[in-house]
């Protein structure tokens, strides 16, 4: 693989718009499109918002110059100015408040005589004061000429609801023109993401890093959450790349399971048990295709004294992960042939 797959600080351009993630970027577009002048995107510790907001930001240029603040964890009004100003690259050092205020409405103005808005993207939106959010109602009503010139996307944990109900902050839910909550992924969802994640990186398919078995250990260890998947793919990787084994196994899984025990994430110890009492879904259509293959190959003949089975049989064994019983009849099978 060309890249690391599941790095804990992923590139912009590793982002995945399956389920959940391609709805909120769309709703987001949108509400930006129709001229909202606040759209706010809430979801739980790790469900994937801050990527989302820096993909966001690289999408979003012709119509905007946008200006991601990875966290809003400021506690002047200067600061926050300070910190738009420095990411637009206009100078911000020595200036009073007011003087950066200016400065940014003046950035504004210009963007706007050249066709775009001003975008402000704000990560970890549930850390602002209540003076933060007057000051960036103030910024976003700012409309000199009568047309809008600044627009705001506030992502946070459930918090940031909850803080929004406050009545200080009555003016600025007026403003509020959407609304994005962002869901956990399916199971499904969440080996279409690892899978996506996989070919990005490189790989031509999913079974290269992982057998089935370990996938979907994975996918219910982690119960939809994003920043879980990609710390236990990673760590499992890892795992099987030191012992210089490929794919990854169920037993590389569960050992990095045990090391992430001191990280505070939340895997699912009910779908890790429901996948270690089952084996493997013989349903799947993945696996039913592997069968059909070997039904419809030709089996060679082998000598009397020692009958084995072709190695690739065996290595589709191996690959889709069937139960020993089911090896042991292909066995008799060319035992009978």
């Amino acid at each position: 693989m060309k890249n690391r797959p599941f790095a804990p600080v992923g590139p912009v351009e590793s982002f995945v718009g399956i389920g959940p993630l391609g709805d909120a970027l769309r709703q987001l577009q949108r509400s930006l499109a129709q001229g909202q002048s606040i759209s706010l995107l809430i979801g739980e510790n790790g469900s994937g918002k801050s990527h989302l907001c820096k993909y966001l930001a690289t999408v979003e240029t012709a119509r905007h110059r946008p200006v991601y603040l990875s966290t809003a964890g400021f506690h002047t009004r200067r600061a926050l100015l300070q910190a738009m100003l420095y990411e637009l690259g206009a100078d911000y050092v020595g200036l009073t408040e007011q003087e950066a205020r200016l400065k940014l409405l003046e950035s504004a103005r210009k963007l706007q005589a050249g066709g775009r808005k001003l975008l402000l993207i704000l990560d970890e939106s549930h850390l602002l004061s209540s003076k933060m959010y007057e000051e960036l109602r103030t910024l976003i009503d700012h409309t000199p000429t009568g047309q809008q010139q600044i627009q705001l996307v506030l992502a946070g944990s459930m918090e940031l609801e909850e803080q929004l109900f406050a009545p200080e902050l009555q003016a600025f839910n007026q403003r509020i023109g959407a609304q994005i909550v962002l869901e956990s992924l399916t199971l499904q969802q969440s080996a279409e993401y690892l899978e996506a994640r996989l070919h990005w990186a490189g790989a031509q398919t999913s079974s290269q890093a992982f057998s089935e078995e370990a996938l979907e250990m994975i996918c219910r260890a982690c119960d939809g959450n994003i920043r879980c998947l990609n710390q236990l793919a990673d760590h499992s990787l890892l795992l099987a790349y030191v012992e210089e084994v490929s794919p990854a196994t169920p037993e590389h899984v569960k050992a990095a399971l045990k090391d992430l025990k001191a990280l505070p994430l939340q895997f699912s110890s009910t779908g890790i048990a429901e996948v270690e009492s089952s084996g493997p879904d013989l349903s799947s259509t993945a696996e039913l295709e592997a069968l059909e293959e070997l039904d419809s190959e030709p089996v060679s003949s082998p000598a009397p004294a020692s009958p084995t089975v072709p190695v690739d049989e065996l290595e589709l064994l191996e690959l889709f992960g069937q139960p020993e019983s089911l090896a042991t009849a292909k066995v008799a099978e060319v035992d009978e042939t």
